[in-house]
């Protein structure tokens, strides 16, 4: 009965009720949104909070990779989130579809002012895009590709630099950087490998104020410039 009682009052003390929630790792998610998917509140008995439960609620978000919830006794709650990364937007219908690395949407926004990276155009997909699924496409190489390039840019730090990337014919693969300049890939083979080597090149354009090209990586070796009537 001692034991029973003493339970009692731990569980209903104000002692354990929740007075600090401190949310860690989050920059596209507010604090308010992490603690409201994760079902806490403020007063409730730290005690009660079953940290397993609460992450699989946070991990719920499409934005969210991973959660973890810690009680600090006696009144406050510790979440740690690893967020996804936005790695590219979709154009879809007058609006953009941000998608992460693997291609799995995070949000559907109307423009990207508060976003830097590559548009993704040409793609032929098989429904409207969902918040939380990847995205499909008719031509299953189509979205392969999609994924190739997104993983090259990410590994060769080019996201930002990336302005479009167009992928409706896939035999002649193109992408722009910031500024315009046209990249021209062909069947985008090797494309990690040839876009290590395509920051020189960029340099070498825009020092020397180069116009009325573009850069060359449909063959094997290193990628060049060349003028438009050159072709």
């Amino acid at each position: 009965m001692f034991v029973f009682s003493v339970g009692i009052i731990v569980l209903t003390s104000d002692i354990f009720g929740i007075k600090q929630i401190q949310v860690e790792g989050n920059t596209y998610l507010s604090k308010e949104d992490i603690i409201l998917e994760s079902g806490i509140s403020y007063g409730q008995n730290v005690l009660k909070i079953n940290p397993e439960v609460c992450e699989k609620k946070i991990e719920k978000n499409p934005w969210i990779q991973s959660a973890i919830v810690h009680r600090e006794f006696p009144d406050k709650i510790l979440i740690q989130v690893i967020e996804k990364e936005e790695a590219a937007a979709v154009k879809y219908m007058g609006s953009f579809v941000l998608i992460d690395i693997s291609g799995c949407v995070l949000s559907i926004v109307e423009n990207l002012k508060d976003f830097s990276v590559p548009v993704i155009t040409g793609l032929d997909l098989v429904e409207i895009p969902k918040i939380g699924q990847a995205i499909e496409t008719k031509d299953k190489l189509q979205k392969a590709k999609l994924l190739e390039f997104l993983k090259a840019f990410k590994v060769n730090d080019l996201n930002e630099q990336v302005s479009e990337l167009n992928l409706e014919d896939l035999q002649e693969i193109n992408l722009y950087v910031r500024g315009g300049l046209e990249i021209k890939t062909g069947e985008g083979k090797n494309i990690v490998k040839k876009l290590a080597l395509l920051q020189p090149i960029l340099e070498d354009v825009w020092k020397n104020h180069r116009s009325n090209g573009f850069i060359d990586m449909r063959f094997d070796g290193d990628p060049i410039f060349r003028k438009n009537n050159n072709e």
